[in-house]
């Protein structure tokens, strides 16, 4: 993900004329350390039955799976009932503790 995240930069720098710096990987790891320590502690959170934490995790992730979605090539209707699927699933499995270890 770091890498694409360096190369989709590079490019948006290229065609704006600005110049964007990448992240240093350190700095990148870090951010990812963080990232999945926070994205772990809503799902304990969700387990505990924390409505504000599902709110947070489809607030968090909704805006990157409606891009897949829309780059698959599925047409509108049918990406809204993918993109509720998703998240119903997902929700379904971290509340039944069927979560798998993102980290590994």
């Amino acid at each position: 993900m770091g890498q694409f995240l360096f190369f989709r930069r590079r490019r948006i720098s290229e065609r704006s004329g600005l110049a964007i710096a990448p992240r240093a990987p350190a700095a990148a790891a870090d951010q990812a350390g963080r990232f999945r320590q926070s994205s772990s502690s809503l799902a304990d959170r969700i387990r505990a039955g924390d409505a504000t934490a599902e709110r947070e995790l489809v607030e968090r992730f909704s805006r990157g799976v409606r891009v897949i979605l829309r780059n698959a090539g599925a047409d509108p209707s049918a990406a809204d009932d993918l993109h509720q699927e998703t998240f119903r699933i997902a929700l379904e499995r971290i509340r039944s503790g069927e979560l798998r270890d993102p980290a590994g």
